[in-house]
């Protein structure tokens, strides 16, 4: 018996119903969540280093808040931004 009908016959006979879909929008992370882009969270801050969601502030490599550049400037922000920014 090949590795692949032994692998058939152990599986436990199921069935499958798909009736409800969900799309990517729906399915936004909360705090604290692994993410890759900004817009996996919900909040819509996805900490460059750390990959997680995150609350906005002044030290997660996003331009957010008030602030100018990445985090800089603004009234949130107290950090004055370089002329590279």
């Amino acid at each position: 018996m090949e590795l692949t009908e032994q692998f058939y016959y152990l599986l436990p006979r199921t069935k499958l119903i798909l009736s409800e879909t969900t799309t990517f929008a729906q399915k936004k992370r909360a705090l604290n969540q692994c993410c890759m882009t900004n817009t996996d969270c919900a909040n819509g801050n996805c900490h460059i280093l750390l990959k997680t969601c995150q609350t906005p502030s002044c030290t997660d490599g996003n331009k957010n808040q008030d602030e100018l550049a990445i985090d800089c400037g603004g009234a949130t922000c107290l950090t004055a931004c370089s002329k590279l920014q």
